[in-house]
């Protein structure tokens, strides 16, 4: 449309030098007491054409000019940073002096998740979000067994900025940073919270707390670690 609005306004304007029937007059011929002489023709040229020195000068300016720009323009340019996710191999916990593997784990029969059967390890609910993007990923491991403390018994140690680190078998690693230590009852813990949806990158850390019920082997109570991941 655009192009044949522009096409038409041609003819217009054709048209209207077509249409007036006036004739252009012609030029009149140059008498020879009004032309130029030698000397002022010479002044013209050094008006009209600059002296080489000068042109390359401007060209040179103009390069400067150009490179500068293309500088500016790279350093304009925002640096794009990667972003990373993966299902980790290793936990590591500096503050409590944890150093762990991880391994993947579902949803048991009952509905709750799973844990690995060795209590020096820790378990990430998998298929889930993986660390590194929007959401709540999730790791839970032993509070203890009948000879003692498991992975997570020094778990209710952690404090608020304390960091949580994990890596995967390439050597890619992330940081999260603990936000908030909270116990619940069992039937009590907030699923969503620990589990949903969100646009931060969460890595929530879960374990067993309370009072350990005979009848239902086990806790009751649940206590979570909320860690938020830092800036990549």
């Amino acid at each position: 449309m655009k192009f044949l609005f522009v096409v038409s306004l041609l003819i217009i304007l054709c048209g209207c030098f077509a249409q007036t029937g006036e004739r252009r007059p012609e030029s009149e011929p140059i008498r020879a007491e009004n032309r130029p002489d030698a000397e002022q023709l010479q002044s013209y040229d050094r008006l009209a054409a600059p002296e080489p020195e000068q042109i390359r000068t401007d060209d040179a300016n103009q390069r400067n000019d150009s490179a500068e720009f293309t500088e500016e323009e790279e350093r304009d340019e925002p640096e794009e940073t990667e972003e990373i996710s993966f299902i980790p191999v290793r936990l590591r916990i500096p503050s409590i002096g944890l150093d762990t593997i991880v391994e993947p784990v579902g949803i048991l029969e009952n509905g709750h998740m799973g844990v690995p059967k060795k209590f020096d390890r820790v378990g990430i609910l998998s298929p889930w979000t993986k660390p590194g993007e929007p959401g709540n990923a999730v790791i839970a491991g032993h509070l203890d067994h009948y000879t003692g403390p498991a992975i997570f018994y020094h778990l209710r140690k952690l404090k608020k900025n304390d960091k949580v680190t994990i890596s995967d078998q390439k050597g890619n690693q992330l940081t999260y940073t603990v936000k908030s230590v909270e116990s619940y009852k069992t039937e009590e813990a907030p699923l969503e919270r620990i589990f949903g949806e969100a646009e931060t990158s969460n890595l929530n850390l879960i374990t067993c707390t309370g009072k350990f019920d005979k009848k239902k082997r086990e806790h009751n109570r649940r206590l979570v670690v909320f860690t938020e991941l830092e800036s990549q």
